[in-house]
């Protein structure tokens, strides 16, 4: 089944090339037929998620399989680490003023990974979910976070960064249902 955009919502206080607040909507063209394979996402409301190596989160993507390599024609599927907050921030302390003024911003942006690089997303996977499996349905899953950016692919000591659902919850459920909010 194809399905066309029909409408696209960037959130208000996203400012490029400023990679703050780095989420948007999509309203498709038509209802999503869920399947074996096509099933709803849980959206994470807990902002206190935490950011420790042991909690395990997996990424989704068609993006490149290597830095400046092919897309994926196949959705690919990557098991990651969350990364500590202040390990995050201080691997991009460095970015530049113009995309992160303010470095990582913990309530809302996360990173994931391998510290000394193994698996990753990579360009082409931005916009796809970061999710846990759900705590009490063995088939779904909860989406905490989605891809953003990162540097490089796979290396020591660049995680990929993600925007962090909950943090953005309130936003998203004023556009998709505004009658409940007005």
């Amino acid at each position: 089944m194809d399905y066309q955009i029909e409408k696209r919502v960037v959130h208000p206080n996203y400012q490029p090339p400023s990679l703050y607040n780095d989420i948007a909507l999509f309203r498709l063209d038509q209802d999503v037929k869920f399947s074996a394979y096509v099933r709803p996402i849980c959206l994470n409301a807990d902002p206190k998620l935490q950011s420790s190596p042991s909690q395990t989160v997996i990424a989704t993507g068609w993006g490149q399989i290597h830095f400046n390599g092919p897309s994926s024609p196949d959705l690919l599927k990557v098991i990651l680490n969350m990364i500590p907050a202040n390990h995050c921030k201080s691997n991009y302390a460095s970015i530049g003023v113009t995309q992160l003024a303010n470095g990582i911003l913990e309530e809302s942006m996360m990173c994931a990974g391998y510290v000394n690089g193994e698996k990753d997303t990579c360009g082409g996977d931005s916009g796809g979910p970061l999710q846990i499996a759900h705590d009490k349905y063995l088939c779904m899953y909860t989406q905490v976070g989605v891809t953003s950016f990162g540097r490089l692919c796979a290396k020591k000591n660049s995680p990929g960064v993600y925007t962090r659902v909950s943090k953005f919850l309130p936003w998203i459920e004023r556009i998709v249902w505004p009658k409940k909010f007005a």
